[in-house]
């Protein structure tokens, strides 16, 4: 019987060759990027350089290089963090215990010279900050 880990592992080995494929199968640029979906993306993508306003939600930024897609994601959510506790002079503690939490808004994972790049975009709500 496999474990709850083997198979989460399979699901993003899986994942993770279907996202190499697709890229390989198009002809990239040095300076494009082969998305999760297999589309190429010219830029970061618009919600990265263009962060959405509301008065009710902080948001913060991250962007992380690793040859694992996942460590990628963790190092991107980790820099996003790290704005929000310079920003904010609060500690990664009280941001844990935050009644809403830390959420990810959107987060795009893209191939960039033979490794992947992360981009995630972190949001709270402003009465936790408070």
């Amino acid at each position: 019987m496999l474990n709850r880990h083997s198979v989460i592992y399979t699901i993003n080995l899986f994942i993770l060759f279907t996202f190499l494929i697709g890229c390989e199968s198009k002809k990239e640029s040095a300076s494009t990027i082969c998305t999760t979906d297999g589309s190429i993306l010219k830029d970061v993508p618009d919600w990265y350089t263009n962060i959405p306003e509301n008065p009710d939600t902080v948001y913060s930024k991250g962007t992380a290089l690793s040859s694992d897609m996942i460590e990628a994601k963790r190092k991107a959510k980790s820099i996003a963090i790290n704005g929000l506790i310079e920003k904010y002079d609060i500690s990664r503690g009280e941001i844990e215990r935050l009644p809403r939490g830390v959420m990810i808004e959107k987060f795009i994972l893209v191939k960039q010279k033979g490794k992947i790049r992360a981009y995630v975009l972190l949001k709270i709500a402003v009465d936790g900050l408070e």
